[in-house]
């Protein structure tokens, strides 16, 4: 079992560091109008090793001594959201940054582990398992309220649909009735409609997103240019040196557009890679963690973890070729950012030490 686990932990780590390069290749594209293009490709290199060290670093911490400390770093996760919004710096429209000269931290991407860990904490408390199943959802719903409304004040609505996605992913993991997880998906619909009516911005958003036509150099350009970028890609690619729109027109084109600019450079079919590759990531995962007999939060954990790293690359994706509206939602070990790269760490790393967890129980109960 132990040899087992430790080779998928190296197969899972190939293929973080293999997107980990796509992502670099693709910052080298973006950037390559730059008066200094090579600065960002380092700092993104870099950020690759020490996220890969760091995988490893929490994969060898025991999980029941991380569950000591989930709630504290949930907490302060939390607190950093709703300091951001008196204390943070706006990009973008989005108040979503802490900086401090050319050092900037986005908190909401790292405390999506923290998050998911204080969730599943949650689920798994022996007072919360023995609650009615309504009270349950109630109990778990209001702490999801927490963190959707902390990222929605600033706003960024990529990350609070990560936080909602995960929520109805881990009632159905935790054997909710599906009955009432459609009841609680419908709840969500309804609550997202009078949100999008009573915030121009989201109005304004899904309009650019129906009828980019309508306002090609106002709502609709960055749909137009992602678009664009893609089809100039085709099925097989410009190659770097053609992939003018990348380089030229397209907005944020290392990280929120970062498969768009993959997609005009290999084209369609060897972009197609990517979403392969986070899938596969995404289902070993999960097929490891049935494994987990002896510890609902370590499977729910490493099942959560595999989720949302999937969930949010296929939300870029799906942003990037026109299925969902413009959102800034990054793709995990590829798009540009410390954040970003920060957040794949910690999921992947702490998931690890809960698939080790059970190697560990295992040598203890042979003595």
């Amino acid at each position: 079992m132990k040899n087992s686990i430790l080779k998928y932990q190296f197969i899972i780590t190939l293929m973080i560091l293999l997107l980990g390069f796509s992502g670099i290749i693709t910052i080298a594209i973006g950037c390559s109008q730059a008066a200094k293009p090579l600065d960002l490709v380092w700092k993104q290199l870099l950020r690759l090793l020490i996220s890969s060290a760091l995988i490893w670093g929490i994969a060898n911490i025991r999980f029941e001594r991380l569950k000591r400390v989930f709630p504290w770093c949930a907490a302060a996760s939390l607190v950093l959201l709703y300091t951001l919004l008196k204390f943070g710096s706006k990009i973008n429209g989005m108040r979503g940054w802490f900086r401090y000269e050319a050092i900037s931290l986005q908190p909401s991407e790292p405390g999506k582990a923290f998050f998911l860990a204080g969730f599943v904490l949650m689920m798994t408390n022996n007072r919360v398992r023995k609650l009615p199943e309504i009270l349950k959802i109630a109990v778990c719903g209001a702490y999801t309220a927490l963190w959707m409304a902390a990222v929605l004040l600033q706003p960024d609505m990529g990350t609070s649909a990560v936080y909602a996605a995960t929520f109805l992913v881990l009632l159905y993991f935790g054997n909710v009735k599906l009955r009432s997880l459609a009841t609680v998906a419908s709840a969500f619909a309804a609550c997202a409609i009078l949100f999008i009516l009573k915030h121009p911005y989201a109005m304004r958003r899904i309009d650019g997103f129906l009828n980019p036509e309508l306002d090609p150099l106002g709502r609709g350009w960055h749909l137009r240019q992602l678009l664009r970028a893609i089809s100039r890609g085709s099925w097989f690619g410009v190659k770097s040196v053609n992939a003018t729109w990348s380089k030229s027109y397209l907005p944020f084109a290392y990280n929120d557009s970062a498969f768009a600019t993959i997609s005009e450079t290999v084209g369609m079919i060897g972009a197609s890679i990517i979403p392969l590759a986070f899938l596969a990531v995404g289902i070993i995962l999960i097929r490891l963690a049935e494994d987990i007999k002896h510890d609902e939060a370590a499977q729910l954990y490493v099942k959560g973890a595999a989720f949302m790293i999937v969930f949010q690359s296929f939300l870029h994706i799906s942003v990037n070729i026109g299925l969902f509206p413009v959102t800034g939602i990054t793709m995990v070990f590829i798009s540009y950012g410390g954040s970003s790269m920060l957040s794949g760490a910690l999921l992947t790393g702490i998931a690890f030490s809960a698939l080790n967890s059970t190697q560990t129980t295992d040598n203890d109960q042979t003595r």
